[in-house]
This record gives structure tokens, C-alpha cells and sequence, in this order.
């Protein structure tokens, strides 16, 4: 009886391996990466969103290629990928880790901001993940359309990522230059910490080839520099905020970030408008520098909500409260 029921336990075993491998088989062919592309499309589409694949190659599922990621909405191709390489290691995954050598694109053009119907909010985060490595992330060539920043510009991104081993804790290291002409750059440090939920961050970018000027239509602006910094739990996390555009104006502000279902922002700070930047008669009631205080909510996708808003100026202090609507291009 047990020599029967060991004989069926390895008879099913060996169908198992023998359809894995089998799966294995077809998955390096032709046929069968078409198939799995058509699957991949179906599983990835939806929300409004369609998904184009092109040019699966590559030892499946080891080494994947694809010659084109393409994300399309109603308003046409938002956001497309071109020589996308994810490659990863089965032995480290035997141990519990998953460890990847390169998720790198040759290219990646994005050509406008996908507008939503729902406001921002944060996905649930695990308590934990694997321990997860992805030693080079690149992307050599980034185009950005001229509806995101105003202009065309074309950006170079590399980084890593790194999770502890405990899987509690992931790190972030990000650096972007712009290369089509050598005017802006950006780095980003980052740790998150899921259990309890909490974040560090560090922020730096600059500009120097006149895109603050096309953006503010103001042609006498110049330079652009920005610094981010802060740590703390999610449901209370607060930063400094240090903001210098040239001839345009200074601010300083102490963040306080809510990462709730509806993310909430209260900014207490300073700005020092720029000599000339505002008529006389408003710069002499404004002086040198103005004191600001809000909390800014969004409570639909299009909408936001300033809340205790204060302002003190060299003539006095107004307080009230605010709603934008930017569809409608209404401040009330």
C-alpha cells in the first residue's frame, strides 16, 4: 500500500516537473512568447489604460527583453518604453532573496501627464518584503514632451535599490541629468521603513537654462536651485523646504506631510519676492519678505482645499481659507 501511494506521489511529482518544463520549453519559442505577450497585455490593461507589447525575447522568465512597453489612454500614446531588459537571479530566490542585476530601458519617451478622475492617495503598504536588490537601474534616455515641462527636454537616469534583510526597510538612490543641453540635474536619497511606516528623504535639483523664465513667462528669470529634506513616520512626516529662483524669488518652509487615504499638506514658511518682482504699490505693502501659513487638501482629483490660511505682511495680516478648481480655472 505505502509502495503504491509513493509510486503515485512520484508519478505526480514527475508530471509536475514535466509540465513545468514543458512550460519552460515553450516559453523560449516563438509561438509560446507570443502567446505569454498577448497574456501579458490582457493582465496589464484596464482603468481606462491599453497595453502594448512588442518583441519579447530572452531566456523567459530569467532574462526578459522587450523591444517596446507601450501605455495608451483616450488622448493617445501617454507614455512609451523601448529595449526594456529585466534580468534576475532563480539561485538567490532558492534562499528567499530576489536579486536583480539590471532593469535597465533604452528608452523612454513620455509625452503628456495622465489626468485622473480620483484624488491622490497612498496604496497600502505591506509590513514586509523580501529581501530585494536591484543592483543598476537606467535609463539612458528619458523624453519628455513639451506638455510636461514646457518645452522638450530629454533626461538620463541611473540608480539602485536596495531592501534590508529583514524586509522591513527599502532604499532608494536616484540621479537624473538632463542631456539634450547640460542646464538641470537631480538626486534623490530615500529610505522607507514599512513596519512601522515611516520615510526619509533628500531631495536636490537644479536648472540653469532658462526654463524657469518659459514657465513663468518672465524672461529676466535665472537660475533654478531646490532642496528637500526630512524624516519622520507616514501620518506625520515633516521636512525642510529651501527654494531659490533667481529674480523671481526665496522661500524657506517647514513641511508637515499626512499620508493618510487623503494626504493632507500643512506648510508654515517664508518667501522674499525678488527686487521689482511685484508693482510698487504692492511691494510696499508686501516689504521685504512674506510669512505664510496653510493646509492644502485634496479632496477630488481637480480640486484642492486651503485651509487656516495666514499671511503677514509689512501692512498687516489677512487669514481665510481657499478652494482651486483646476478644471475649471476657478479660485473661490
Amino acid at each position: 500500500m505505502l509502495r503504491r501511494v509513493g509510486l503515485a506521489l512520484g508519478a505526480g511529482l514527475g508530471l509536475v516537473l514535466l509540465l513545468i518544463g514543458a512550460a519552460f520549453a515553450l516559453a523560449q519559442t516563438g509561438p509560446g512568447q507570443r502567446v505569454l505577450q498577448a497574456s501579458l497585455e490582457r493582465a496589464l490593461s484596464g482603468s481606462g489604460t491599453k497595453v502594448e507589447i512588442d518583441g519579447l525575447r530572452g531566456l523567459v522568465p530569467f532574462d526578459l527583453r522587450l523591444a517596446r512597453l507601450g501605455f495608451a489612454n483616450a488622448e493617445g500614446l501617454r507614455f512609451e518604453i523601448s529595449d526594456l531588459h529585466l534580468a534576475w537571479s532563480p539561485a538567490a530566490l532558492l534562499h528567499g532573496r530576489i536579486e536583480i542585476p539590471a532593469l535597465t530601458a533604452e528608452r523612454i519617451r513620455l509625452d503628456h501627464l495622465s489626468s485622473s478622475d480620483e484624488p491622490l492617495r497612498l496604496p497600502e503598504l505591506p509590513r514586509s518584503l523580501p529581501p530585494i536588490v536591484v543592483e543598476r537601474l537606467a535609463a539612458p534616455q528619458i523624453e519628455l514632451g513639451p506638455d510636461v515641462l514646457g518645452e522638450p527636454a530629454t533626461f538620463s537616469l541611473a540608480g539602485h535599490l536596495a531592501g534590508s534583510d529583514d524586509g522591513r526597510a527599502v532604499v532608494l538612490g536616484l540621479d537624473a541629468r538632463r542631456i539634450d543641453q547640460p542646464t538641470a540635474s537631480a538626486s534623490l536619497d530615500g529610505r522607507l521603513n514599512l513596519d512601522p511606516a515611516a520615510l526619509q528623504l533628500r531631495l536636490d535639483a537644479t536648472e540653469t537654462g532658462g526654463l524657469l523664465a518659459r514657465l513663468s513667462g518672465r524672461p529676466n528669470a535665472g537660475d533654478f536651485n531646490l532642496h528637500l529634506a526630512g524624516s519622520g513616520p507616514l501620518d506625520a512626516w515633516t521636512g525642510d523646504l529651501r527654494l531659490d529662483a533667481e529674480r523671481l524669488a526665496r522661500a524657506d518652509a517647514r513641511l508637515k506631510i499626512t499620508f493618510a487615504q487623503r494626504p493632507q499638506l500643512r506648510l508654515e514658511g517664508s518667501l522674499q519676492p525678488a527686487p521689482g518682482l511685484l508693482p510698487a504699490q504692492i511691494a510696499a505693502l508686501v516689504g521685504e519678505r512674506l510669512a505664510l501659513a496653510m493646509t492644502v487638501m485634496q479632496p477630488a482629483a481637480q480640486r484642492l482645499n486651503v485651509q487656516d490660511l495666514r499671511l503677514a505682511t509689512a501692512s498687516g495680516e489677512l487669514s481665510g481659507q481657499a478652494e482651486v478648481d483646476l478644471d475649471r480655472r476657478q479660485l473661490s
